[in-house]
């Protein structure tokens, strides 16, 4: 079974979304079409 979610036009605040599971989080709303905005202590990690 296959659920999808259908975020179109929502905001999101994702609170610790810079890393681990507050990061995939966030990128599964973002996926979805949400507008993510992300708080945390630290900033993401740079992507080499």
């Amino acid at each position: 079974m296959t659920v999808t979610y259908d975020y179109t036009g929502k905001a999101v605040l994702v609170t610790g979304g810079t890393k681990g599971i507050g990061a995939a989080i966030a990128r599964a709303f973002h996926d979805a079409g949400a507008t993510v905005t992300i708080c945390a202590r630290t900033p993401p990690a740079t992507e080499a």
